[in-house]
């Protein structure tokens, strides 16, 4: 296992923990959202995969990189809706929620990680969301101009000098905070969101 995330996911590190819900909820709850669920009763079916997840984190192979993590989460996701639908044939439908419920519900929708507007760059589809919110969950805690000068370089593809003009740091400045942060997400999401 590559991720830093997935390894803390192991040793039950909580902030991991945080960290996983917040980047895959979204997927999940759409997930439950396609098998013809109602909104609340994806976010049900939500929070049973990740009490699943939970349990069975310690299973996940990559298996020479065969397995992806996000295929390895959907099919939990699968067993839990049909679980559901089970649940559903033969118990009446609950009404009143849970604090769980609106732990979950608190989990930010997707939004633009470079300047909180949407971005046009941003290509449709599930895996372009979860590096999407992988990248937001990268910003949290670096300074504005190291992201400023990450984001331009990496994803926008500005010439370093110009880059280094712009924010007043030095051209080397520039190329270390694109390689530390990009490799802060390969080491900490490279793994799970493929």
């Amino acid at each position: 296992m590559s991720s830093s995330l997935l390894n803390r996911l192991i040793e039950h590190d909580s902030e991991a923990w945080k960290r996983i819900v917040r980047l895959y909820y979204p997927t999940v709850r759409a997930w439950g959202q396609r098998g013809m669920l109602q909104p609340e009763d994806a976010a049900d079916v939500a929070q049973e995969v990740f009490h699943a997840l939970a349990r069975n984190i310690g299973r996940f192979r990559r298996e020479g990189g065969q397995n992806s993590f996000r295929g390895w989460l959907y099919g939990i996701t699968q067993r839990q809706l049909m679980a559901h639908q089970r649940r559903q044939k033969t118990e009446p439908t609950a009404t009143g929620g849970s604090e769980a419920l609106q732990w979950f519900a608190d989990v930010p929708e997707d939004d633009s990680v470079a300047d909180g507007s949407n971005s046009s760059s941003v290509v449709p589809g599930e895996r372009a969301e979860l590096l999407h919110r992988s990248l937001k969950l990268l910003r949290e805690g670096v300074a504005e101009r190291t992201w400023q000068a990450f984001w331009r370089a990496a994803v926008e593809g500005h010439a370093a000098a110009d880059i280094a003009a712009d924010l007043g740091m030095s051209i080397n400045a520039v190329y270390v905070a694109k390689a530390r942060l990009l490799g802060r997400l390969r080491e900490e999401f490279g793994g799970l969101i493929d």
